[in-house]
C-alpha cells in the first residue's frame, strides 16, 4: 500500500522520441522491494483479502478506478506519446477509452458467472470458478495502456492480485495508472506496479508465488516466457508480435490495398504487432501498386508527435531505430 519510487539506475536514460531530449534516468525497482511485492501478492491470495470481497464490492472498486483514470487520461496519452514517438492525437484517444475497460467489467460480472448449478444423474453439481491467484501483467512500450489495462481490469475484476511491469523504455502512463489505483483506495498489495528491465519480469514470471502470467511484447521474449511458465505448468497468455505477410491479390482494388497497406505501415508509427513488414503483391498488379503506396507516403507528413499535423512520428528509441536499420540493410 505504500508508494515507493525506485532509486537504483539500469544505466540509461529516457528521451523525448521527437526531441531527443532526456527526460530522466532509468530506474528500476530493487530486488527487496520485487521480494516484498510477491510476498504481499501472495499473502493478499491465501488470506482472501481481495476475492473473498463480495463481487458487488469489487465492482464497484473497478468504478472508483474508471472516475480515477478519467482524472489522468490526459497526463497519459501526453506521456505515451513523449515516450513512444506515436501522434499525440492518437495516444490520448487511446488513454481516452481506457476507463471503459474498467466499467465494462464491472457492468459484465455476475454472479451467475462464479458459480453455476446443475442438474446431474446422482444429485446437484455446482461449478465454481475461482481466481487463479497473483497475475502477473508485462507491458509493451508501443502502446502500454490500451495494451495492458483491459488485462489488468479483467484480473482484478474476478479477484486476482495484480503485478504490473511497464516497459523501462515507457513507464511513465503506466505509473500513472498505478497512482490512479491506488487513489481508488484497493486494499494494500491488490494491485502494485514494479519497475525495470528484463530481470525484474524474469524474477516475476519465475517466482511459484505467481499463478498467472499475462505478457504483451516481442517473439523473442515470448519464447522465454511460455518456456519459464512451462516448467511450472503456469498458465500464460502472449500477445506477440508477427510477420505474416500482406497479399495484394490479382483482383484487389489497387486504390484501396495501397491505403489498407498504408494504414498497416504507419499505424502507432509502424511499431506494433499487426504493422505490416511484408508485402506480397501479384506480379500484374506490382508497379500499379507500388506507385500507387510511394505517391501516399511520400504525401505523409512525418512531424513531432505533439504536432497537431502530424501523420507519422518518429520511433520510440534509439535502440529500436538500431534495430529497424539493421533490418533493412
Amino acid at each position: 500500500g505504500e508508494l515507493v519510487i525506485p532509486t537504483r539506475l539500469l544505466g540509461s536514460v529516457l528521451r523525448d522520441a521527437s526531441t531527443g531530449e532526456i527526460l530522466e534516468d532509468q530506474v528500476t525497482t530493487d530486488p527487496a522491494d520485487v521480494e516484498r511485492a510477491l510476498a504481499a501478492a501472495d499473502r493478499v491470495h491465501r488470506e482472501g483479502v481481495w476475492w473473498s470481497v463480495p463481487l458487488a464490492e469489487r465492482c464497484a472498486y473497478l468504478r472508483r478506478i474508471a472516475s480515477e483514470l478519467e482524472r489522468v487520461e490526459v497526463q497519459m496519452g501526453e506521456a505515451d506519446a513523449q515516450n513512444t514517438g506515436v501522434n499525440k492525437q492518437l495516444t490520448l484517444i487511446i488513454n481516452s477509452t481506457l476507463k471503459s475497460a474498467f466499467q465494462g467489467i464491472a457492468d459484465g460480472l455476475s454472479e451467475d458467472g462464479v458459480r453455476s448449478l446443475y442438474t446431474g444423474s446422482f444429485g446437484p453439481i455446482e461449478v465454481q470458478r475461482k481466481p487463479w491467484g497473483p497475475t502477473v501483467v508485462l507491458a509493451p512500450w508501443n502502446v502500454p495502456g490500451g495494451s495492458v489495462v483491459p488485462k489488468v481490469a479483467a484480473a482484478l475484476g474476478v479477484g486476482c492480485p495484480v503485478l504490473l511491469k511497464p516497459s523501462e523504455w515507457a513507464p511513465k502512463a503506466l505509473d500513472l495508472l498505478g497512482r490512479a489505483i491506488h487513489q481508488a483506495g484497493l486494499p494494500a498489495g491488490v494491485f502494485q506496479v514494479l519497475h525495470g528491465g528484463g530481470d525484474v519480469g524474469s524474477a516475476l514470471v519465475q517466482d511459484p508465488r505467481v499463478a498467472s502470467v499475462n505478457f504483451t511484447g516481442s517473439l523473442p521474449v515470448g519464447r522465454k516466457v511460455a518456456a519459464a511458465c512451462a516448467s511450472q505448468f503456469k498458465p500464460c497468455l502472449l500477445e506477440l508480435g508477427g510477420s505474416n505477410p500482406l497479399l495484394v491479390l490479382r483482383d484487389a482494388n489497387v486504390d484501396a490495398a495501397a491505403e489498407s497497406t498504408l494504414q498497416g505501415m504507419t499505424m502507432l508509427n509502424g511499431q506494433w504487432c499487426a504493422g505490416v513488414g511484408r508485402i506480397l503483391v501479384h506480379r500484374s498488379l506490382y508497379k500499379q501498386f507500388l506507385d500507387a503506396l510511394l505517391a501516399r507516403i511520400r504525401a505523409l507528413k512525418v512531424r513531432a508527435s505533439a504536432d497537431p499535423e502530424c501523420e507519422v512520428g518518429p520511433l520510440a528509441h534509439p535502440g529500436h531505430l538500431a534495430h529497424m536499420q539493421e533490418r533493412i540493410r
